[in-house]
């Protein structure tokens, strides 16, 4: 039976990562504003206690807004301002406006030999973007969430181009949000629940218009939208170019009409209109020897009244198409660099009779919306149904939707809430399909990029044993001094350490060997890493070292130690691996490229060693003397200890269940038990004398090995729920998500179910 799972709830909700990895929703993501004239994006990364949005500047002049242009050098296409600064050195290399082209056929041309679709240029900009992000990001950024019109509907061709585009570029996960509901989700408006908010994006090249309906929670919704597809500010600089007075510029009717100066007009026009804003009128140079031109805010609201009746009318009838008043609306938001201007706001508001409140930055208003859209992404999640078997069929309740790609994979444990797979809704925003309850992924029924549809059985997951299900039965026993067992995650194998030395995978369904290699003396532990990829275990004759190996037990790499090397492990995310030795040291490796990180100082003979549910945090157990033993909680990152205890006694067992530390010895007092991550003491039910122990994260189970027998017991509750006999358990390790129990005591190895479920596997070739 396979291992493994992500989340699934029962709103909408978005993402986070659950089982021990790390949270999707901590993971950098870039929001993006695509615009037609310029671009602007944030980095939205992940600080200790929250989230931290920065802009990202263009690299040439410092700016958060980037012109969204392209320019064909001779080697490399140049992009932004790097891009901008070159267009007058070969106008026909050079092309802004891009997304106005998006979603037609015809190629576009930088210069006579390097024909583009409109979407690669789009895919251009957006890598520079996420390239200059990542300069400053140590962790790869794969997710972003792009702005898109609200004209952009669920069946627009556009739709597509974007997300494709940004796959293009390098993201994983693509995400598109209706600019409307970013601009509405940008700081400083204060609007009741349930509040009707009008958005007027008077954009670069488009104009588009939005009636939001605000929540609470921050899922506003979009009631209906308007755009007009060619008006924006661009236009606006088109009709001011043309109200210019050209004829004292000493230009004759060739030059005018050139590429060069149509670009340095524009330009003009551009410049003369944002300082506009604050001034009666502005003097502009065209360039260097040529006479100064004067542009009034009188002849600049003469050319802007079309176009601003134009947008007016729009909003007028996206509210006489819903039937809203506009008394209704809480006000208008004004976003784009043109709303700016005072008369252009006065305007508006006596035409509509709404109050206007421009955005905090109109320029960068929609991208600091999509920023907070990402900062939220561990909110929406759809969640699981589920039936009450083992083997349950997960559906959820979606009308339809894109798999985008699946987040945990067949033999892969998950807990409550985790994510299981990410789904792109048809308004282009995406959900985690989230996990009712713990379990154990099995099967996948769908692939990346299908449809699927509500009632879709899209999932086969492994429910997690109660304790009050455990009937424990021997499925089979290798005769031999066997020292080590775990389990790989899809719970088909076992790796086990043996004391003549010989490292051997065991096929779970059987016992039978299936791969053997010599460990190179004593193994005293071994561990598999999260993927199933990689085997660590201590091999000691001569020499002590760390050996990794292949999941066929083929040499990868080995690391040499001064002492003994007893137990291995995995951080959840299988990067590094550790390893306890008795020199009185935890060594801590890449585990890919055994690059020694650094060396922990942990005090005494370390035998036990085990990571906590995060990838940074490990407990650890140093053997002082023969009657006491050092409890540490490590950072393996920075090498800080932030908890430790004595235990006043030989632990011979060390495990870690949810909140809980457990160890156990020879002793009569039995189990000792920590609260995490202080170590703070608590009492313990679990009397007796132990000599090894075991604990499964998500069945929330702990096995404890007597002289006699094996007692599995509820590691919320302390109560026995099963026993199992044996002769001198020395060593125990769940598998299967709680359903199976591998036991090594004098007489070999026993693998035992621990359920009915997992006991009819017996006769199926694939209990596994």
């Amino acid at each position: 039976m396979p291992l493994g799972g992500r989340r699934c709830h029962p709103q909408l909700s978005r993402q986070s990562r659950m089982g021990g990895q790390m949270a999707e929703s901590r993971a950098p993501a870039l929001a993006v504003d695509f615009g037609t004239t310029s671009s602007t994006a944030l980095l939205v990364a992940p600080a200790p206690a929250s989230t931290v949005t920065t802009f990202v500047k263009d690299p040439v002049n410092g700016q958060e807004v980037w012109p969204s242009s392209v320019f064909q050098a001779a080697d490399r296409l140049l992009v932004g301002a790097m891009a901008q600064g070159e267009r007058y050195n070969a106008p026909g290399h050079y092309r802004d406006e891009i997304k106005r082209y998006l979603g037609q056929d015809d190629l576009l041309y930088l210069g006579d030999d390097h024909p583009y679709r409109p979407e690669e240029l789009v895919t251009a900009v957006l890598g520079e973007l996420r390239a200059a992000a990542q300069a400053s990001q140590p962790h790869a950024i794969e997710r972003v969430i792009c702005t898109v019109p609200a004209s952009y509907g669920p069946s627009d061709r556009r739709r597509e181009l974007m997300i494709w585009a940004a796959g293009e570029a390098g993201f994983t996960d693509v995400e598109l949000l209706a600019e409307p509901i970013a601009a509405a989700l940008s700081p400083g408006l204060d609007v009741a629940d349930g509040g009707l908010v009008l958005v007027y994006d008077f954009g670069g090249g488009t104009f588009d218009t939005a009636l939001v309906r605000y929540s609470g929670d921050g899922r506003h919704t979009v009631v209906a939208s308007q755009a007009l597809d060619d008006c924006g500010g661009r236009d606006l600089d088109v009709a001011l170019v043309r109200a210019i007075d050209v004829a004292g510029l000493a230009m004759s009717e060739a030059e005018l009409a050139g590429q060069t100066a149509g670009l340095a007009l524009k330009e003009l026009a551009r410049r003369a209109k944002h300082r506009l804003a604050g001034l009666e009128s502005v003097t502009e140079l065209l360039s260097p020897g040529r006479p100064p031109v004067v542009v009034t805010r009188a002849a600049l609201l003469d050319a802007a009244a079309p176009l601003i009746d134009r947008t007016v009318a729009c909003c007028q009838e996206l509210l006489r198409r819903t039937g809203t008043r506009a008394r209704d609306v809480r006000l208008a938001l004004l976003v784009g660099g043109s709303s700016r201007l005072v008369a252009l706001r006065e305007r508006v508001e006596r035409q509509l009779g709404i109050p206007c409140r421009p955005a905090a930055n109109p320029d960068t208003a929609v991208a600091s919306g999509a920023a907070q859209w990402a900062a939220r992404s561990g909110e929406r999640r759809i969640a699981a149904r589920a039936r009450a078997a083992h083997v349950e069929p997960l559906t959820w309740p979606l009308t339809r939707a894109d798999l985008v790609r699946t987040l945990v994979q067949p033999g892969d444990a998950y807990g409550e809430g985790a994510s299981l797979a990410r789904v792109r809704l048809p308004d282009g925003t995406l959900h985690d399909l989230a996990a009712g309850r713990p379990g154990v992924l099995l099967a996948w029924h769908a692939t990346a990029g299908q449809p699927v549809f509500g009632g879709d059985w899209l999932a086969s997951t492994l429910a997690l044993p109660g304790p009050a299900e455990l009937d424990p039965r021997p499925l089979w026993q290798v005769p031999g001094r066997a020292l080590a067992a775990a389990w790989f995650p899809d719970a088909r194998r076992l790796a086990t350490a043996w004391l003549d030395g010989s490292v051997r995978l065991l096929d779970a369904a059987s016992g039978e060997v299936t791969a053997q290699a010599d460990g190179g003396g004593h193994v005293y532990g071994i561990a598999v890493s999260p993927d199933g990829t990689r085997v660590a275990y201590g091999a000691n004759d001569a020499r002590h070292r760390l050996q990794m190996t292949d999941g066929d037990l083929r040499p990868l790499w080995e690391s040499e130690q001064d002492g003994v090397v007893f137990q291995a492990a995995f951080s959840p995310s299988g990067e590094r691996v550790v390893a306890g030795c008795g020199d009185g040291a935890i060594g801590v490796w890449s585990s890919w490229t055994g690059r020694r990180e650094r060396v922990l100082p942990q005090p005494g003979r370390t035998r036990l060693v085990a990571f906590l549910a995060d990838e940074r945090r490990l407990l650890a157990c140093g053997q002082i003397d023969r009657w006491a033993a050092r409890l540490t909680v490590w950072d393996v990152a920075d090498g800080d200890d932030s908890a430790s205890v004595t235990v006043p006694t030989q632990v011979r067992g060390l495990g870690v269940t949810g909140e809980w530390a457990l160890v156990c010895d020879p002793a009569p007092s039995g189990a000792r038990l920590f609260r995490l991550p202080r170590l703070e003491p608590a009492a313990s039910t679990l009397t007796g004398s132990y000599h090894c122990l075991a604990a499964d994260r998500h069945a929330g189970l702990i096995a404890l090995g007597a002289d006699e027998s094996v007692l599995i017991a509820d590691g919320r509750t302390g109560r026995t729920a099963a026993e199992i006999p044996a002769s001198g358990a020395r060593a125990l390790a769940f598998g299967l998500a709680g359903h199976a129990l591998a036991v090594i005591d004098a007489d070999g190895l026993s693998l035992w179910t621990l359920t009915a479920w997992a006991a009819a596997g017996r006769d199926r070739e694939d209990l596994t």
